[in-house]
């Protein structure tokens, strides 16, 4: 379990047999307590809705030093997605880290190995 600000998260990658049951019991309280249910890479998240990563890159991006230069937001896992289009609308770029598909990020980089590349060469 992740604590995290405005929710937790459940991550199952050492128990993918759990998923399911793990999947129905967090429905079954997001729906008795209003919350939000997100999943992502062999995890998922419970929170209070109207919390996301493309709402927390814009409240970022409104303030200094952040404001009025574009975002580029790199992620690899499905929370990521809100982020990816909040950063296009603001001008700038979401990149996807792996081989998931659907994503609304313009570019990809391959793994961690090559993010840190990319980094370096952007930073030089």
């Amino acid at each position: 379990m992740e604590e995290k600000s405005f929710g937790v998260a459940a991550h199952f990658r050492r128990a993918p047999h759990v998923a399911e049951e793990l999947r129905k019991i967090t429905q079954a309280l997001a729906d008795r307590h209003e919350l939000q249910v997100q999943g992502g890479n062999m995890m998922i998240e419970l929170r209070v809705g109207g919390g996301d990563k493309g709402g927390a890159l814009r409240r970022l991006m409104g303030r200094a030093p952040m404001a009025g230069t574009k975002p580029i937001f790199v992620g690899d896992d499905l929370t990521d997605e809100p982020a990816f289009v909040t950063a296009i609308d603001l001008g700038g770029a979401g990149i996807v880290v792996g081989d998931r598909q659907g994503t609304r990020a313009q570019y990809r980089l391959s793994g961690p190995v090559a993010v840190r590349a990319w980094l370096e060469a952007f930073v030089a």
